[in-house]
């Protein structure tokens, strides 16, 4: 525990040696990037993401991967892959190595005055994993909205201050198999956020100081199922689930740590004992001509 009790501490002050977050996505909002949780925001976005879940008595490590670049000022393209990722494929998730996710993203509305944005994906799935180990042989993909808001247009006074730093985010998708018989997917979540940097400002009695104010409280309300095209048993059952955490966000990079509890039978059978890590490295903020857009 000793080198634990020395290491958190410093690697905190190694984060808050960074700059401030980087410039706002919509409005005065930098939208932090999420655990599950689809974001809206195109950006150049290197994710890694370790993690663990302890399956029918069974502990196992996981890791997700993706990229995403920025193509235009409203679109992108993200390219992901996993293995054995409970957590975050849910039930397109197999114990090897998992099908391509290729995303497709185009944010075409913005209000800055009230920091809201949404937009629509294209999200497919490539057959390229392991069909022995439970990844699916078909190609499947479908349409996604996207959506977030910050409630940084609420009044700058008195009680409202603290309610600023409130932000939601979302995603709904359709994934249908393309190849193969009908099995259909449907993928609903959504993230509540609390960002300490909204409250860093003169003339109120808290402020979230140098150190704290990178960091972002959040729960994601996730939920899937498959509700066509089992001809033998119907519809299967809602997989519901929550997963609460805690991020520190700065310019280049969000360190992110979680975990995921079942909020109904399904959900709580896949969720027993999960860990969740992630890193966001900001590529174009470390090297900016990657972050040159056509």
């Amino acid at each position: 525990m000793r080198p634990l009790r020395t290491i958190l501490p410093t690697a905190i002050l190694l984060l808050a040696a960074f700059p401030t977050l980087a410039s706002a996505q919509v409005g005065q909002r930098n939208f932090y990037s999420a655990l599950i949780t689809q974001g809206t925001d195109p950006s150049n976005d290197l994710t890694i993401a370790p993690g663990w879940a302890t399956v029918a008595g069974q502990t196992k490590a996981s890791l997700s991967y993706q990229v995403e670049k920025q193509l235009t000022d409203n679109t992108s393209i993200l390219l992901g892959d996993a293995l054995g990722d409970v957590a975050r494929r849910r039930l397109q998730t197999s114990s090897g190595p998992d099908n391509m996710e290729i995303l497709l993203k185009w944010a075409f509305y913005q209000n800055d005055n009230h920091e809201f944005r949404t937009g629509i994906a294209l999200d497919v799935y490539a057959p390229t994993g392991d069909v022995s180990a439970g990844a699916g042989g078909h190609w499947r993909g479908g349409p996604m909205l996207l959506a977030e808001k910050g409630a940084g247009d609420l009044p700058d006074s008195g009680f409202w201050h603290y309610l600023r730093p409130f932000g939601v985010q979302m995603d709904a998708e359709w994934l249908p198999r393309w190849t193969g018989a009908q099995l259909d997917l449907v993928n609903f979540d959504s993230a509540l956020s609390y960002q300490l940097d909204y409250l860093d400002e003169e003339g109120f009695g808290f402020k979230s100081g140098p150190i704290f104010k990178h960091l972002v409280f959040f729960n994601e309300f996730n939920y899937q199922q498959i509700p066509f095209g089992f001809q033998n048993t119907g519809t299967t059952p809602p997989d519901w689930r929550v997963t609460p955490g805690i991020a520190y966000a700065t310019t280049y990079v969000q360190l992110m740590f979680g975990t995921q509890l079942g909020l109904n039978k399904l959900g709580a059978q896949a969720t027993h004992n999960t860990g969740l890590f992630q890193i966001d490295i900001y590529y174009d903020q470390i090297f900016p001509t990657l972050g040159k857009t056509f």
